[in-house]
């Protein structure tokens, strides 16, 4: 037995809670933290339920793209949901981008849920979620950590070169 409705919420919210806090702990060795988290459990398990949503920094608090690290989850039997929850207006505004550079990237790119850009620029295009339920352990919540261990002290590729290489291309007669 489970124990009713109200011991399932309290156990996902227990799990999801301890994934939070931790993720929220982990720091490069510069002090900088790993993730930035997009949940808020100050609301407590009334309204927040299994759900996490987070991005992965860099060691120079880069933004690290929601899809490679969506599908390196996938390599290692993880499954992490990458994007905007089909919600690009509230996503948008949450990660900080604005109108104009929303605009300005919709008329550039084919966009669609679940398409392969995750980054304009430095900026994210969606954030990482993962799902806890009634049947996750803290052991779950404790390899996902372990998973995400490995882009300490990473750095993202850099956009310079690339944004260079468009100036000059741009520049040019």
């Amino acid at each position: 037995s489970l124990g009713g409705v109200e011991a399932v919420q309290g156990h996902v919210y227990a799990v999801a809670e301890y994934f939070a806090t931790r993720l929220q702990a982990m720091r490069h060795d510069n002090g900088r933290p790993l993730a930035r988290l997009a949940s808020d459990f100050s609301y407590g398990m009334e309204r927040q339920g299994g759900i996490v949503t987070f991005d992965v920094l860099d060691t120079n608090s880069h933004f690290v793209g929601y899809a490679k690290v969506a599908s390196e989850a996938s390599a290692a039997n993880i499954h992490l949901r990458g994007g905007c929850a089909c919600n690009p207006g509230a996503c948008l505004t949450h990660i900080g981008l604005n109108e104009d550079e929303v605009l300005a990237f919709a008329a550039q790119h084919e966009t669609k849920c679940g398409g392969g850009q995750d980054m304009l620029g430095r900026k994210p295009l969606g954030a990482l979620r993962v799902s806890f339920g009634y049947g996750s352990s803290i052991e779950d919540a404790d390899k996902v950590l372990r998973f995400l261990s490995d882009y300490k002290n990473t750095t993202a590729p850099s956009t310079e070169v690339f944004d260079e290489l468009c100036s000059a291309i741009m520049d040019a007669p």
